[in-house]
């Protein structure tokens, strides 16, 4: 080997006192930005990981008192829910925050019928995040 490569080459052995090839090393370092990167990239996103009403929950009250906690910070300044019925769309008003990673808000009135509570998040990194949650009034 000549030139650059066979003097990182060298360099590298004489430093850790076994050979390392170049595209050893490169392999080596690629992995370690690939998990550092994608290991970032997972967290990027608020992820809903308990809501009130649950998924297909069946509601037994004209009240509801929505809440929804995600696994990181969301700003609730930002994000929004709205309820979804027959009648069409209804924004709900969240309440003030008191947990950084908690959403709530009260819907009132509720009539009979399937619902789709859909929600909008954006988390602290600045990803927005949206899903819904389906349920029933009786």
């Amino acid at each position: 080997m000549k030139g650059p490569a066979a003097a990182m080459t060298k360099s590298i052995q004489s430093r850790t006192g076994s050979r390392l090839s170049l595209k050893h090393l490169s392999s080596k370092l690629v992995y370690v930005f690939g998990v550092t990167l994608l290991g970032g990239f997972l967290q990027a996103h608020a992820v809903l990981e308990n809501s009130t009403p649950g998924a297909h929950e069946i509601v037994h009250s004209d009240h509801l008192t929505i809440a929804l906690a995600f696994n990181s910070r969301v700003d609730s300044k930002r994000s929004q829910i709205t309820l979804i019925s027959a009648g069409g769309p209804k924004e709900v008003p969240l309440d003030p925050q008191k947990a950084p990673n908690t959403l709530k808000a009260q819907a009132n009135g509720l009539k009979a019928g399937a619902y789709r509570l859909i929600w909008q998040v954006l988390a602290a990194d600045g990803h927005i995040t949206r899903g819904q949650i389906p349920f029933e009034v009786q």
